[in-house]
C-alpha cells in the first residue's frame, strides 16, 4: 500500500521492506520531502562559500576541497593538485588540475584567464585524462618530474604545461575549461555515454556508490527510468550542473528533481521516478467513499506563500557565471497587500528559459499549497502517491475537484487514509495565472479575517475541601464558533473591577478560576485566536460577568443534643455531624439560638459547665463549617438542677442581660468557659455592658 516517505537508502528500504508508496517531489509541498533517511544520504562535503559566487570558476590549491560532480555541459575551475618547473631558467611550470569526479566524457575548451587556450600556441601544451577507473599515470608529466606517480584514477583533471613569456602572461592565469560532464547509464539503449538528460543524470546520481546515495540498480523501475527520460527529451529539458555543495544527498536529489519537475515514488518494491505533469485523473471520490468526520484541512500561513521568486541559476549565455532574475506575480502581490519574495536556486539549470518555465511552476506550486487529509474507503485502496484524483465534498465546498495523491497508507479494514495537495491543469501551461485561486478555493471562512466569538458560555461553581477547609472555584466553559475550522485556543482575560484587564490563560473549551469568595464579581472576556494568529481585540469582546455565590448547602442540624445535671454541673453532649469541613459546635445559653449567649465553642461532642446555680436552664447548639456557615435550625435542650442538700439562700440577685445597658461590668477571658461577662453588686468594677437585643 502506497505510503509517503521522501527517499530511503538501500538498507532503509529493504530492510524495512516499505509499503507500496512512496513519493519525493520538490514541487508538491514541503511535506513531501520531511522524514528520516539512512546513513547513505550522510551530509557531504560543503563546497566553499564562493561558490555560490561562481565560485566553480575559480582555481584552489588546496587538496582538501571537495572534488565536485559534473553532469551535462559547464564551466568550471580546479584545484591544483601539483605545481612544478623544469628548464634552465624554470621557465616551464608543470600543473595537475583537478575537474570533477571520473569518468566524464570531454574538454569542450580550455581557458587562460577566459582566453581559449589555443591563442597561446607553444606557450601552452595540455593534456586531458577522463577520470576513468583504470587510467595511467600521465606520461608526460612523469618524464619531466619523475616524483608524479600517481594516475589519480576515478578522477577527472587537465595537465598543463605553460612557458614563460612576459606577453602572454601577466600572471598566473586563472584555469578554466568547458567540459562535458558524468557518462552515465541510459537503459533504453543499455550503454554508458555522455547525456544531459535530468532522468538519467538524477538516476546515476541515486544508484552511484562512490559519491551518490547509492540505491542498488535493481531497486529501481527501469521502466519509469526510461519514461521519465523519454518525457525530457519531449519538454527540451537539460541537466548541466556541477554537484559540490556540502549537502545532504536528499538535498541534491530534491533540487535535481525540481530541475524537471521529477518525482520518486516507492512502490511494489522498486523506486520509480514520474514527471510532474497534467493528465486525466484516475479516479472520483464522493463523500459517499469518505469516512464521515475525517475530513482535515491544512493551510499554510500568508508567510510561507510567496507571490515572488528570486531565481539562481549558472546562466550559460553569461559565461555560466551565477544568474539571477525575479519573479513576481503582480495580480498576488496586489492580492496579498504585500511582496514576500523567496530565493530558488535551480540546480542543473542553465538555459533562461527552462529557469523561468521552472520559476513559473514553483511560484504557482508553492502558492496552491494546501493540503488535505481524509480517510476513504476500499475504492482507493489501488492509489498511488502521484496519481491526480477528483474529489466531490461539502466542507472544502468541493465539485469535482482536482487534487494529486500525496500519500495513501492502509489504516485499518477496508480503509486508506489519504493525503492529497490541491491542482490544477494551470501548473503545466508556463503561464503565471493561478494568482487568483490562492486562498479562496471553496465557501470556507477566510482564514485571514478576525475569528467569531465563542457561544455558550456558562459560569459552574465548585465547592473542594483542602485540609477540612473548604474553598469555591469557578469553572468557565464555551464552545467553539460554528463552522469556523480555523480556531486554535481562546485568550481568557480577567478584571476584577470591569476595567483593568489581564490575560489569565489559553485554553480550549473551558478554563477554572480559583479560589474566589463568596460575594466576588467576576468580569470574563474570550478571545478567539485562529491557527495563523489573528485574533478578536479585547475591546470588541463581549464581557461576561458572574458574582460567586460561594457555598449554599449549610451544615446539618446537630441531632441528639442531650443535657444531664449532676450536683452543680451541667454535662452536654450530642451526635457528631458528618461535615468534611466542620470547625466545631457553638453553644448558646437560652431557650432560642437568636437571643442565646454565646457560652461555649467546642470542637468535640461534649461539653462540662460547672457551677450552675439552682434552677432550669436552657441551651442551643448549631455546627459551623469553614465558611462561618452555620446549621439551619439550633438544637434546644432545658435541664433543671436541683438545690444540693441543706441549701440556703444567704445572698441573690439577679440581672436580665437581655436588654438595657449594665455598669459595673467587665470581659475576662476565663481559663474554662472562654469568655464571659462578669458583673458586682458590691461595685469595683469598670466598663458596661449593652444588650445586643
Amino acid at each position: 500500500m502506497p505510503q509517503l516517505i521522501p527517499i530511503a537508502a538501500t538498507a532503509i528500504a529493504i530492510a524495512a521492506e516499505l509499503p507500496k508508496g512512496v513519493i519525493l517531489a520538490i514541487g508538491l509541498a514541503s511535506s513531501l520531502v520531511a522524514g528520516a533517511l539512512s546513513q547513505a544520504l550522510a551530509p557531504k562535503p560543503r563546497v566553499p562559500k564562493s561558490l555560490q559566487q561562481s565560485g566553480h570558476l575559480i582555481n584552489t590549491r588546496n587538496v582538501q576541497d571537495p572534488l565536485p560532480v559534473v553532469y551535462g555541459e559547464v564551466k568550471v575551475g580546479g584545484t591544483h593538485v601539483f605545481l612544478g618547473t623544469t628548464g634552465s631558467n624554470n621557465e616551464y611550470i608543470h600543473i595537475v588540475q583537478t575537474l570533477s569526479e571520473g569518468e566524464i566524457d570531454s574538454v569542450v575548451d580550455i581557458y587562460l584567464d577566459d582566453k581559449s587556450i589555443s591563442e597561446f600556441g607553444g606557450y601552452a601544451y595540455w593534456e586531458f585524462f577522463s577520470g576513468s577507473a583504470t587510467q595511467d599515470v600521465c606520461s608526460t608529466l612523469r618524464d619531466a618530474l619523475p616524483q608524479w606517480n600517481d594516475p589519480l584514477k576515478n578522477t577527472a583533471y587537465l595537465y598543463l604545461r605553460l612557458k614563460f613569456s612576459q606577453d602572454k602572461f601577466a600572471s598566473f592565469p586563472t584555469i578554466t575549461a568547458t567540459i562535458k560532464g558524468r557518462k552515465v547509464y541510459d537503459p533504453r539503449t543499455g550503454n554508458t555515454t555522455w547525456s544531459d538528460n535530468p532522468a538519467l543524470c538524477l538516476y546515476d546520481f541515486v544508484t552511484n556508490t562512490r559519491y551518490g546515495v547509492g540505491i542498488p540498480a535493481e531497486f529501481w523501475d527501469e521502466e519509469s527510468i526510461k519514461d521519465a527520460a523519454n518525457w525530457c527529451e519531449e519538454k527540451g529539458y537539460s541537466f548541466n550542473a556541477v554537484v559540490a555543495e556540502q549537502e545532504t544527498a536528499l538535498d541534491v536529489v530534491e533540487k535535481m528533481l525540481a530541475s524537471f519537475r521529477g518525482a520518486i515514488v516507492w512502490s511494489e518494491g522498486k523506486f520509480k521516478l514520474i514527471a510532474l505533469d497534467y493528465d486525466a485523473p484516475v479516479m472520483h471520490l464522493t463523500e459517499d467513499d469518505i469516512k464521515a468526520d475525517s475530513f482535515q484541512i491544512s493551510v499554510p500561513g500568508i508567510y510561507d506563500t510567496p507571490n515572488a521568486l528570486r531565481v539562481k541559476f549558472l546562466d550559460k549565455d553569461a559565461n555560466y557565471v551565477l544568474n539571477d532574475f525575479v519573479l513576481t506575480d503582480d495580480e498576488a502581490v496586489d492580492l496579498d497587500g504585500e511582496i514576500r519574495d523567496r530565493e530558488v536556486h535551480l540546480l542543473g539549470v542553465t538555459d533562461h528559459e527552462q529557469a523561468e518555465k521552472m520559476a513559473l511552476y514553483q511560484l504557482e506550486r508553492q502558492r496552491l499549497n494546501k493540503t488535505y487529509s481524509f480517510v476513504a474507503g476500499p475504492k482507493a485502496i489501488p492509489l498511488e502517491p502521484g496519481d491526480l484524483i477528483t474529489v466531490t465534498h461539502s466542507l472544502p465546498g468541493w465539485d469535482q475537484k482536482l487534487v494529486r495523491v500525496q500519500s495513501c497508507v492502509i489504516t485499518g479494514e477496508n480503509e486508506v487514509a489519504l493525503t492529497v495537495v490541491e491542482e490544477t491543469e494551470l501548473l503545466y501551461d508556463d503561464t503565471l495565472n493561478v494568482s487568483t485561486r490562492t486562498w479562496h478555493s471553496s465557501d470556507l471562512p477566510d482564514p485571514l479575517s478576525t475569528p467569531p466569538a465563542v457561544s455558550n458560555v456558562t459560569f459552574e461553581e465548585e465547592v473542594y475541601t483542602i485540609k477540612n477547609n473548604s474553598y469555591v472555584r469557578v469553572i468557565i466553559s464555551w464552545d467553539p464558533p460554528a463552522n469556523y475550522p480555523w480556531l486554535d485556543y481562546v485568550e481568557v482575560w480577567l478584571s476584577r473591577d470591569g476595567t483593568n484587564w489581564t490575560h489569565e490563560t489559553d485554553a480550549s473549551g473551558s478554563m477554572t478560576i480559583e479560589p474566589v469568595s463568596e460575594g466576588d464579581v467576576l468580569y470574563v472576556k474570550l478571545l478567539s485566536v485562529n491557527i495563523y494568529g489573528v485574533k478578536m481585540s479585547l475591546s470588541d469582546a463581549t464581557t461576561y460577568t458572574h458574582e460567586v455565590t460561594g457555598k449554599t448547602e449549610l451544615p446539618a442540624d446537630v441531632q441528639n443534643f442531650r443535657a444531664l445535671a449532676a450536683g452543680d454541673s451541667v454535662y452536654l453532649s450530642w451526635s457528631p455531624v458528618d461535615l468534611e469541613d466542620l470547625v466545631g459546635y457553638e453553644i448558646r445559653y437560652g431557650s432560642a439560638w437568636s437571643t442565646g449567649l454565646p457560652l461555649a465553642f467546642v470542637n468535640g461532642e461534649g461539653f462540662v459547665l460547672s457551677g450552675v446555680k439552682p434552677g432550669t436552664h436552657s441551651f442551643a447548639i448549631k455546627a459551623k463549617d469553614s465558611l462561618g456557615h452555620y446549621s439551619e435550625n439550633a438544637a434546644i435542650v432545658t435541664v433543671t438542677v436541683f438545690d444540693p442538700p441543706g441549701y440556703s439562700e444567704h445572698h441573690s440577685w439577679y440581672n436580665d442581660f437581655s436588654s438595657g445597658t449594665f455598669d459595673n461590668t467587665e470581659a475576662v477571658d476565663d481559663p474554662t468557659y472562654g469568655r464571659i461577662l462578669r458583673g458586682n453588686h458590691s461595685g469595683g468594677l469598670s466598663g458596661s455592658y449593652t444588650s445586643r437585643v
